[in-house]
C-alpha cells in the first residue's frame, strides 16, 4: 500500500491551553497558508537541531565520560586479520583479593608476548615472553592495598597490539601492630589498618578465640579494648585481621604473631623508708628511698607535690628532690607497674626541714622516665594524693598504607608508539553509560533512601514550582516576534492555523526518521564523543534504543484511546525536541554522567471534547510505558555486565549501547515528560488528578535517581542548581501575585 506523499496535520485540541503543535502522521491536503506554517515549523526543527548539535560540538574539548583521544598506531597485521585481543579471566572484575599478591590469567594471540605494566610507573609488575600458546598468566603480583585498576597489554614482535579494559580489584593487605611487641598492659591492643575496616583479634594461645572490637579504622589507626571477661590476666599469642570497609565477609589475612601480657592486678602500695618517721632535715636536695614492685614507675609527693619520681630495680628504689619549703611536711609515694595498673598511695611520713633553701637554689626538677603505651586502670587513691605526674603516653602510630581513594589506581596510558592506545575499529567499546549504576549495584550500595530524597527534590525544587510560574504567569504575557512556527500568534490565528495544519512537500517517514536521528544524535553529543567509527555504531545504537522507546509510547496511545472508546492519534511533537536539546546541552556544560537526555519525539492527539479525565488516563499509560521500557532496559543492562565496560565486539557492544539508551532516554523522558507545564503530557496529568500526578512523578524520579546516582554524578551541582530553579520560579511567582498586580491596578 503505498503511503500518503505528505504530511497533513489534525485538528489538536486544547484542555486549559496545552496544545500539542507538530505534525500528524495520518496525511491530509490542506489549502494556503497553512502550508507555509508547516513549512515554517519543520525549520524551527531543523534550526533546533543545528544550534542545539553546534553547542554540543563545541562542548568536546572537555573530557568526556573519562575517555582520552591519543593517537593511534597503524594497525598490525594481527588487528587487520581480526585476530583475538588480549583479555583477563582471571580474577574477576571487582574481585576482592585478601592479601597484596595475585595471580593473574587470560588469553592472548599465538606468538605474542604479554606486560601488566606497574601502577605508579617503572619496570612492569609482570612480563610474559612471546609464546605459541593462546593464554598467559603470572603468579604473586604485587600490588598495594585499595582499588585498583590493572591492564594487560599484548605485543608482536615489539610491537603494541592490544590492551585490556581496566580490571578493578579491591585489595586489602593485613593490619599490623604499632609496635613489635610484647604488650604488657591491663588488656589492649592498637595499631594501623585501612580507613573504614573492621578490626577482629585472633587469639591462638593458651586459648584459641575471635574478639570482634567495636570501632573502625579511623585515620589509619586502630583501638581495641580486650574483654575482661573472657580474657582475664595471663600471656595471649594474637594476630590482628581487617575486613573491607563495608562488608562482614571480605577479611584480610591475619598479620604476624605478637605477645600479649594483660596484667590487671593491681600493685600493692610502695613504702617510703627513708626518711624516716619525723626526721629533721637540715639540708637539701633530700634523699627519698623505700621498697616497691620490681619494674615498676614511682612518683614521690610531698604534700602532694611532686618532688621526683623513678623506676623501681630489683624491689628497691631512690630520688632526690629540693625545693621544699621549711616547716613539717608529708611523705607519700605512689607506683604504676609496667601494665598501667596505679596502686594506692603508700603511709605517710612526716618529717620536717629544719631551715628554708638557699635563695641561689635551683627549683625542683622532675625526670620523668620513659613508660611504654599503657591503658591505665581504676586508681583507689585517697582525694589528698593526686595521680602519678607522668601519665602513660600512646605513640602516634604512623599508618604503612594509604587513606583509601574511590579512585581505581590505574596506570598511565601508553605514551610511545610502541606503547599507544590499540586502533579503534567498529567492535570497539565506547564507555556510553558506564556511569549508569546498576539495580544490583543500588542494593548494595545503599542508595535507595538517597534517591527517594532526589525524587522529592524533584517534585518540591521542580515540577512544583514550574508549575506555579506556568499558571501565574498564564495570559499575563503577550507573545511578540517573528512568527516561524505559528506558536505565538494569537488565539485566533493559531485556532485558524490548527483548523488547516500544513500539507508539507516531505514523507512522513523522512520527517519522523529525521527528528528521530537528531534526538539521538543530542542523545550522543550529550555524553561526548570522538573521531572514530565506533562512535557511528553507537549513534546507531542509540537510535535503535529511541525507536523502541517511541514504538511503545505510540502504540500505548493507541491501545489506551481505543480502550477509553476514542481513537488515540499521534503526531510528532516537535517541543519534545527542543526539550531534549536543553536538558542535552544543560547536562554537557554542568558534567552530568550519565546525561539527562530526551528520547521521545511522539505524542498523543485529542480530538475537541474529550474529557479531562480520559485525556490524562492515555497520557499516564504513555508515560507508564516509557518507564516501563526503561526499567527492563535497566535490569538487561545490568545482567549482561554493561557496568564492567568489557563488552568487546560489534554485536555485544551494540547491544549493550542499545539497552544503555534505552534505559537513559527512558527515564530522562519520562521525568521531563511529567512535567506539569507547556503541553507535556504531565499537564494533563496534573489537571485531571493532582495525587496521581505527584505519585507518578514521585515514582519516575526515584527509579531516575538510583540509576543516575554514581562516582561521576555531580550531586552537589545538581541540588545547588534545583534550589535555584526553585528560587526564581517562587521569585516570578511571588512577583506576579503580589507586586504586578497593584502596578496594573494604577
Amino acid at each position: 500500500m503505498q503511503l500518503p506523499s505528505r504530511i497533513s496535520a489534525r485538528r489538536s485540541s486544547r484542555r486549559g491551553g496545552a496544545t500539542h503543535w507538530g505534525a500528524d502522521l495520518v496525511g491530509r491536503r490542506r489549502l494556503g497558508s497553512a502550508e507555509l506554517v508547516g513549512r515554517h515549523r519543520l525549520a524551527s526543527v531543523l534550526a533546533v537541531l543545528v544550534v542545539s548539535v553546534c553547542a554540543l560540538t563545541g562542548l568536546t574539548g572537555a573530557p568526556a565520560m573519562a575517555e582520552t583521544s591519543t593517537p593511534s598506531p597503524t594497525p598490525s597485521r594481527e588487528a587487520e586479520t581480526g585476530a583475538p585481543t588480549i583479555t583477563i579471566t582471571s580474577p574477576q572484575e571487582n574481585s576482592f583479593v585478601s592479601g597484596t599478591r595475585v595471580n593473574l590469567a587470560g588469553t592472548k594471540s599465538a606468538d605474542s608476548s604479554v606486560s601488566v605494566p606497574s601502577l605508579t610507573g617503572g619496570e612492569p609488575l609482570c612480563v610474559v615472553n612471546a609464546s605459541p600458546s593462546t593464554s598467559w598468566q603470572c603468579t604473586g603480583v604485587v600490588l598495594p592495598s585499595g582499588t585498583i585498576g590493572l591492564v594487560a597489554r599484548e605485543y608482536a614482535n615489539g610491537r603494541f597490539i592490544s590492551e585490556t579494559p581496566p580490571l578493578t580489584l579491591r585489595v586489602l593487605g593485613a593490619p599490623a601492630f604499632t609496635t613489635a611487641g610484647p604488650y604488657v598492659n591491663a588488656g589492649s591492643l592498637d595499631g594501623v589498618g585501612w580507613d573504614g575496616a573492621s578490626i577482629r583479634i585472633l587469639f591462638s594461645s593458651p586459648v584459641s578465640a575471635v574478639q570482634s572490637c567495636g570501632q573502625t579504622v579511623g585515620d589509619g589507626y586502630w583501638y581495641c579494648g580486650i574483654d575482661p571477661g573472657r580474657f582475664p590476666s595471663g600471656t595471649y599469642q594474637v594476630q590482628v585481621q581487617q575486613s573491607w570497609p563495608g562488608s562482614i565477609t571480605e577479611w584480610s589475612p591475619a598479620s604476624a604473631s605478637s605477645t600479649l601480657v594483660i596484667d590487671r592486678d593491681i600493685p600493692s602500695a610502695p613504702v617510703v623508708t627513708s626518711p624516716t618517721e619525723g626526721a629533721q632535715i637540715t639540708s637539701q636536695p633530700v634523699q627519698f628511698s623505700g621498697t616497691g614492685e620490681a619494674d615498676a614507675y614511682l612518683d614521690v609527693y610531698v604534700d602532694d607535690v611532686s618532688v621526683c619520681n623513678t623506676r623501681v630495680s630489683g624491689t628497691t628504689w631512690s630520688c632526690t628532690g629540693q625545693g621544699i619549703g621549711a616547716g613539717p611536711h608529708a611523705v607519700r609515694a605512689v607506683q604504676q607497674d609496667a601494665a598501667g595498673n596505679v596502686s594506692s598511695p603508700s603511709a605517710s611520713v612526716a618529717m620536717t626541714i629544719a631551715s628554708a633553701p638557699s635563695a641561689t637554689a635551683a627549683p625542683p626538677v622532675v625526670v620523668a622516665p620513659t613508660r611504654p603505651p599503657a591503658a591505665p586502670a581504676p586508681t583507689p587513691a585517697p582525694t589528698a594524693v593526686p595521680a602519678p605526674s607522668v601519665a602513660p603516653v600512646v605513640p602516634a602510630p604512623q599508618p604503612e598504607t594509604p587513606t583509601p581513594s574511590p579512585t581505581p589506581v590505574v596506570p598511565d596510558p601508553p605514551d610511545t608508539e610502541a606503547d599507544a592506545t590499540p586502533p579503534s575499529t567498529w567492535g570497539t567499546p565506547t564507555k556510553y553509560g558506564d556511569a549508569i549504576t546498576t539495580p544490583g549495584q543500588t542494593l548494595t550500595n545503599n542508595v535507595w533512601p538517597l534517591a527517594a530524597v532526589l525524587a522529592l527534590g524533584w517534585l518540591l525544587l521542580i515540577a512544583v514550582p514550574l508549575r506555579m510560574v506556568a499558571t501565574t504567569l498564564r495570559g499575563r504575557l503577550a507573545l511578540h516576534g517573528p512568527h516561524l512556527t505559528g506558536r505565538n500568534r494569537l488565539s485566533s490565528e493559531r485556532r485558524q492555523v490548527e483548523e488547516a495544519l500544513p500539507t508539507v512537500s516531505t514523507h512522513p517517514a523522512f520527517v519522523a526518521g529525521g527528528m528521530l536521528l537528531g534526538a539521538a544524535l543530542l542523545a550522543v553529543l550529550a555524553s561526548g564523543i570522538q573521531g572514530e567509527v565506533r562512535y557511528i555504531r553507537l549513534t546507531v545504537a542509540v537510535a535503535v534504543g529511541l525507536a523502541v522507546l517511541n514504538t511503545g509510547a505510540a502504540l500505548t496511545v493507541r491501545w489506551a484511546g481505543r480502550g477509553r472508546g476514542f481513537g488515540g492519534d499521534i503526531r510528532l511533537v516537535p517541543l519534545f525536541l527542543a526539550v531534549g536539546a536543553v536538558t542535552a546541552i544543560a547536562s554537557r556544560v554542568a558534567g552530568v554522567q550519565p546525561p539527562l537526555v530526551m528520547g521521545i519525539v511522539v505524542g498523543a492527539t485529542f480530538a475537541m471534547g474529550i474529557a479531562a479525565r480520559e485525556r490524562g488516563i492515555v497520557q499516564l499509560a504513555q508515560v507508564a510505558a516509557i518507564a516501563l521500557l526503561a526499567t527492563v532496559a535497566w535490569v538487561l543492562w545490568g545482567a549482561i555486565g554493561g557496568a564492567t565496560g568489557t563488552a568487546d565486539g560489534f554485536w555485544t557492544s551494540g547491544i549493550s549501547e542499545i539497552l544503555a539508551a534505552t534505559c537513559l532516554a527512558g527515564f530522562g523522558s519520562a521525568l521531563l515528560l511529567l512535567l506539569p507545564v507547556l503541553s507535556l503530557p504531565g499537564r494533563a496529568i496534573f489537571e485531571w488528578s493532582p495525587p496521581i500526578w505527584a505519585g507518578a512523578t514521585l515514582t519516575v524520579a526515584a527509579l531516575a535517581a538510583a540509576m543516575f546516582i554514581g562516582e561521576r554524578f555531580p550531586l552537589a551541582a545538581v541540588t545547588v542548581g534545583a534550589a535555584v530553579v526553585a528560587v526564581l520560579c517562587v521569585s516570578i511567582w511571588a512577583w506576579s501575585r503580589y507586586v504586578q498586580q497593584p502596578v496594573h491596578g494604577r
